[in-house]
């Protein structure tokens, strides 16, 4: 089931992404640029980021620029995020794009997973492994960006089982969040039968919130999974993931901590 909702993720006063709840976005930032790569966009975004008052965001097409020392998004989201976790994944004319883990909690450890397939565009995703302030709780959050051939998707999100099979526990709180490129739905059903996770829809069910193409939202490209966490609710934040920011939506998932 595909559904479309929005969530108004800003109105709880505690803005610092370490309050009552553990906030999580994940959001394709499409370079930096606008819908059609029509115009730079990356400040509009960050705002959009630190509107959500989320204490992690997984974010996918973060772009380097070639010869420029410091990562644009890294100097504007610095001060809300200290900690910030970026892996390269595909080097373009010009620059090079991957993942990024922004975090308000501590990082404890990570590492980025090569699932590039021959003849395709290099992809990984990250797990960065953060300990929620307040509790002994060592989360592990896994970003991701699938390819766009379902032939790749299908050995992608068998790494990624795998992965979580051999590097989580059977109780361990995990997320997975990012770009599935998952257009009919195969992977969704996949991760259903086969996994533990359980998608983070709106009102707290099973639907899919469509995310792309931002302007006329048809597909629900982006999504949060998770297990062994409690979730409070889920959705496209309405309010702040204005449309044509990126050629994405952002997906935003609220969880309770016990503290």
């Amino acid at each position: 089931m595909i559904q479309v909702r929005g969530y108004p993720f800003t109105d709880n006063p505690e803005r610092n992404g370490v309050g009552k709840n553990l906030k999580v976005i994940t959001y394709n930032i499409n370079r930096g640029l606008s819908a059609f790569k029509k115009r730079h966009a990356l400040a509009a975004i960050v705002k959009v980021l630190l509107e959500s008052g989320a204490g992690l965001a997984c974010l996918q097409e973060v772009w380097e620029e070639e010869g420029i020392s410091e990562n644009a998004l890294e100097t504007l989201t610095r001060r809300a995020w200290n900690n910030w976790i970026y892996n390269r994944n595909a080097v373009f004319p010009g620059g090079a794009q991957g993942n990024a883990v922004l975090s308000r909690h501590k990082v404890m450890h990570w590492n980025n997973v090569d699932v590039s397939m021959e003849k395709t565009e290099p992809r990984g995703f990250l797990d960065v492994r953060v300990r929620i302030e307040g509790t002994p709780m060592e989360l592990a959050v896994i970003c991701l960006h699938f390819g766009l051939k379902e032939t790749e998707r299908r050995v992608q999100v068998g790494r990624l089982l795998d992965y979580i099979s051999c590097r989580t526990g059977k109780d361990d709180p995990v997320i997975v969040a990012g770009d599935f490129n998952d257009w009919r739905g195969v992977t969704h059903r996949r991760l259903k039968r086969e996994s533990d996770l359980t998608i983070a829809g709106p009102a707290g069910g099973s639907c899919l919130a469509r995310t792309f193409p931002s302007l006329f939202p048809m597909f629900p490209l982006d999504r949060i999974y998770y297990k062994n966490l409690e979730l409070v609710r889920a959705g496209v934040p309405c309010g702040i993931g204005r449309r044509g920011l990126s050629d994405h939506l952002p997906v935003m998932a609220e969880f309770r901590i016990d503290r």
